[in-house]
């Protein structure tokens, strides 16, 4: 679900809790950044159950205890990283419908070509196929992309472009889920030498989009 752009919401954890900030030097913005790329990279290659803070804390190039001190639990620090990624997805705001669902195809287009974006699907994945909560970052990723992308329709309505009752549910998970099975399918594309051309294949999935969204856009 996105895209590209870090975003300054830091750090899901007691430390951020009214009266549990603890006392000490100040946060390091470079070395935060840090270890939730390194626990991205960690969840690409290894998924939830071989996730763990000691993996984390050495990719990252810090001690453990630097972790624990801003994040109890793998669970807080994925949570941080997922925030992380996807608070940047909910400045798409072009003035437009068609141009809003471009620059979103295009971004998921480019983030899940990246091993980030591998992470996130596999994230995803994860947390959609498990039998039990896989913890408080599937309800971020459930917080930050759906709205951040059904805003999209949200303002189509309030500009008088589309009507109140569009599927925009629908035609979301026909953007993420085209997106996602392009990079699912890259390597055999790869192989095959028939990879997509990024700009054509976003202009031509907003075209199929916005075909299928005709009777519930006015002007038609």
């Amino acid at each position: 679900m996105p895209p590209s752009g870090r975003a300054l919401i830091r750090g899901v954890d007691a430390e951020t809790e009214p009266g549990t900030r603890r006392r000490g030097r100040p946060r390091d913005p470079e070395l935060e950044q840090r270890v939730l790329t390194a626990a991205v990279q960690e969840y690409a290659e290894r998924g939830w159950a071989g996730l763990t803070m000691d993996g984390v804390a050495r990719r990252a190039g810090v001690g453990k205890s630097t972790l624990y001190l801003r994040w109890p639990d793998k669970d807080a620090l994925l949570a941080a990283a997922v925030k992380d990624m996807g608070a940047a997805s909910q400045a798409i705001d072009t003035g437009g419908l068609r141009s809003d669902l471009e620059v979103l195809a295009r971004s998921l287009h480019t983030f899940y070509a990246d091993p980030t974006g591998w992470a996130m699907t596999r994230i995803m994945i994860d947390a959609a196929g498990s039998g039990e909560q896989l913890g408080g970052f599937a309800e971020v990723v459930n917080g930050i992309y759906r709205p951040a992308a059904l805003a999209v329709f949200e303002r189509a309505v309030a500009r008088g472009e589309a009507r109140p009752d569009i599927p925009a549910q629908l035609v979301v998970n026909v953007v993420y889920g085209t997106e996602i099975v392009y990079a699912m399918m890259r390597p055999w594309d790869e192989k095959e030498g028939v990879v997509p051309d990024p700009e054509e294949a976003v202009r031509r999935l907003v075209d199929f989009c916005m075909a299928g969204m005709g009777p519930w856009l006015t002007g038609q």
